[in-house]
């Protein structure tokens, strides 16, 4: 329905419910746009990189993991200073911890860095949700699966001297899973807050979590040996699964190759 208008002009009501004004000397408005032809709010995505404006920020593993690594020994023989021999922050405990650390830190140098900021035409325009990869094995990257079994294979080998729960191969690959889904989850919230290239892949926990079922089997195959038990039950935590008992093969549930 039209509707005379001051000055020679009218005003008409689309289909889509869009009321436009047509005037002699200036047309707002000059044709209708149907309801699912309308223009489209951007992605939450793109309206955060046109306020953030064009931001492109790289940071390196060293520069970020060296430095925490060093301050975490630095507090272990400060506590050690303080409690001397004591069995949970003493002396014996720096070796065991600073190893996990390590560890935590060049797992995190892999997975997290180079740690990417970007906004504006260097952002990956993707959506988060697709750079996730649903479908276990059928699309397993041979190399990659490799890499992945072999980054938490030192995993495995250091639950029992850290942890008290990993006493069978079925937490051992449950813990690892964890772990590797905790990875996995952190990527992708990487993606959605920063626009970088990371994304997450089932294959990766399942192939995390086999490399941590090797380690916790290769760590049972040696402690069927006694020098090493009795050395091991040494550098672990008062708490773990090695330091309950060190003489008693049978408390840690073996697996038979």
């Amino acid at each position: 329905m039209a509707q005379d208008l001051p000055f020679g002009g009218s005003r008409r009501r689309c289909r889509s419910g869009i009321v436009v004004s047509v005037h002699a000397v200036h047309i707002s408005a000059i044709t209708c746009i149907p309801g699912p032809h309308r223009a489209r709010q951007p992605a939450a995505h793109l309206r955060r990189k046109t306020i953030m404006g064009d931001i492109n920020y790289r940071l390196e593993a060293l520069p970020v993991c060296t430095p925490l690594v060093v301050l975490f020994f630095g507090f272990l023989v400060l506590r050690a200073i303080r409690n001397g021999s004591g069995p949970q922050w003493g002396w014996r405990s720096i070796p065991i911890r600073t190893v996990t650390a390590t560890y935590i830190a060049g797992v995190a140098g892999v997975t997290f860095f180079p740690f990417q900021i970007a906004y504006g035409k260097l952002a990956d325009d993707m959506a988060w949700y697709n750079q996730i990869n649903w479908i276990p094995v059928l699309t397993l990257d041979v190399p990659t699966a490799v890499l992945n079994v072999i980054m938490t294979v030192p995993l495995g080998v250091l639950l029992p001297f850290v942890s008290g729960k990993v006493t069978s191969p079925r937490r051992a690959l449950a813990y690892g899973a964890a772990f590797s889904l905790a990875i996995e989850v952190a990527q992708i919230l990487g993606c959605v807050l920063f626009n970088n290239y990371r994304g997450a892949d089932v294959n990766d926990v399942l192939t995390n979590a086999l490399g941590c079922l090797l380690g916790y089997s290769l760590i049972q195959l040696t402690l069927k040996l006694s020098f090493p038990r009795d050395v091991f039950s040494r550098l672990a935590l008062p708490d773990s699964v090695l330091a309950r008992e060190p003489h008693s093969p049978t408390r840690v549930n073996t697996i038979a190759v």
